[in-house]
């Protein structure tokens, strides 16, 4: 039951997680493209407010292995 719950709040935790950071950093980019910077990560120093584009990417990334992580220990595979 203890193992439900966790793997319930981690599912939930995830999923807001991927939402912040898709929303976030689409808000940043558009941003930056109405500003006309164009975020180029290999070229573009992070002054320019790409690292907020990165964190966005980041947080998406973290919610999506967040929410693999609790669909796997709801199924009892951890």
């Amino acid at each position: 039951m203890l193992k439900l719950s966790y793997s319930i709040v981690i599912i939930f935790i995830g999923i807001i997680t991927i939402r912040y950071g898709f929303i976030y950093g689409r808000t940043q980019q558009k941003e930056y493209e109405r500003l006309g910077i164009v975020p180029d990560f290999k070229k573009t120093p992070a002054s320019y407010g790409v690292s907020a584009v990165g964190a966005g990417r980041i947080m998406t990334f973290t919610g999506i292995v967040a929410t693999c992580w609790g669909v796997l220990l709801l199924f009892g595979l951890i």
